[in-house]
């Protein structure tokens, strides 16, 4: 009965262990061309453009990750991205230019597209076509090279991309000729309460392993 018990606590730390640790990472690649302010749209709602930067910047669809109200997110970005292929602008990171190469210093940006909801991207850090986040149905915020944000109570999808328009400036557009791509990984934050499972489970687990040791060895005298 003994034996039985023992091996019943071993299984039930062990559980602990291995149901309270935190989620694998997701990784996701955002292109250049990722267009911000068409969250929430699909890619036959989002209008092309021409070469001048019309409305809507011939963006593609930015990339939506599965989230839910209250989860905190690590997100760490790496690669480099185009604004501007074919000319002298150069490539940047995920911490976008710093100053804005065209408009110094900063970037202002607002939703052009018909029936968007994103609204303004306002740098906050002096620096122009930073990785984006959004929920949809408000303002963009930096993300940039790693950054942790918690969701919103209520939502259920994060937005990834860029906000493009002319020199970083005014209303949104000139996607046309954005190039590159950045990868993303997402993972998710344990709470307080999770690491103490955590920390917990592997203690009793070394708890047994040490009963088991002692006992093993009072036999063998």
């Amino acid at each position: 009965m003994k034996f039985h018990i023992k091996a019943l606590s071993s299984s039930v730390l062990l559980a602990c262990v291995i149901f309270s640790a935190p989620a694998l990472a997701d990784v996701v690649t955002v292109a250049g061309s990722s267009d911000i302010f068409a969250a929430g749209l699909t890619p036959a709602q989002i209008p092309g453009s021409d070469t001048s930067g019309n409305v809507g910047g011939n963006g593609a669809a930015p990339v939506a990750f599965s989230v839910f109200g209250g989860e905190t997110l690590q997100i760490t970005a790496s690669g480099l991205v185009q604004c501007c292929v074919g000319s002298t602008t150069g490539s940047t990171g995920p911490n976008g230019f710093n100053p804005n190469p065209f408009t110094p210093p900063g970037s202002t940006i607002s939703d052009s597209i018909p029936g968007g909801t994103v609204g303004t991207y306002t740098s906050t850090n002096g620096s122009a076509f930073a990785l984006l986040g959004t929920f949809a149905n408000g303002n963009p915020f930096t993300i940039g090279a790693d950054d942790t944000i918690t969701i919103p109570v209520g939502v259920n999808t994060l937005y990834l991309g860029f906000a493009d328009g002319s020199g970083f400036q005014g209303p949104s557009g000139f996607y046309q000729d954005n190039g590159g791509a950045l990868t993303v990984t997402i993972s998710a934050v344990p709470e307080p309460s999770t690491w103490v499972m955590m920390i917990l489970g592997f203690l009793g687990l070394g708890f047994v392993a040490h009963r088991r040791k002692n006992q093993t060895a009072i036999s063998a005298a």
